[in-house]
């Protein structure tokens, strides 16, 4: 009689540390979902809608500049004029 209950307390403890295992997986897997989610959305809320670069601020407006531009490649200046024969 004392052996059934203690083999009944012993089936109740595994039962509940294999809950408690479960809950705990399922707990740790809501977090990273609900932190992945909290960090996607904080990311569009910062970056905020799509803009030209000077509405930015200066400093982000300058860091597109650089980034979105090319140097010049030497054929950039202003061209000469092609000297035409005046008709008589």
């Amino acid at each position: 009689m004392i052996g059934e209950a203690i083999e009944t307390a012993l089936v109740l403890l595994r039962a509940l540390f294999w809950w408690v295992i479960g809950l705990a997986a399922a707990a740790a897997l809501l977090f990273a979902a609900l932190t992945a989610a909290v960090a996607w959305a904080w990311n569009a809320v910062r970056s905020g809608p799509r803009r030209p670069s000077w509405a930015r601020g200066r400093l982000q407006a300058r860091i597109h500049a650089r980034h979105r531009t090319r140097a010049p490649d030497g054929r950039s200046g202003p061209r000469r004029p092609t000297r035409t024969r005046s008709q008589p």
